[in-house]
């Protein structure tokens, strides 16, 4: 499925203004400095990751089957794991 969304030019400043306080403190790697950088690059990027994580929220809430089979697996191991670590009195 492909989607195109069309949001109002009349809208983009408040945006842009939005991001503008979307802000997160990096490390430097070189100098070990503290940068403050955006979170966002832009307004496109802000909608892809806001529905993407909203798709990812709905995909673990009722997953396709494929993913449901994973996720038995993996809860399957994660129960081994816990009873193979469990302290046991003697």
């Amino acid at each position: 499925m492909t989607v195109t969304l069309e949001i109002d030019d009349q809208l983009i400043p408040a945006i842009e203004q939005f991001l503008a306080t979307q802000r997160v403190v990096k490390l430097d790697e070189v100098t070990g400095a503290s940068l403050v950088v955006p979170i966002y690059t832009g307004p496109e990027e802000l909608i892809e990751k806001t529905v993407g994580s909203l798709l990812a929220t709905i995909a673990q809430q009722y997953p396709p089957p494929h993913i449901r089979e994973k996720l038995a697996a993996r809860k399957t191991i994660e129960d081994e794991i816990k009873e193979l670590t469990r302290p046991r009195r003697k």
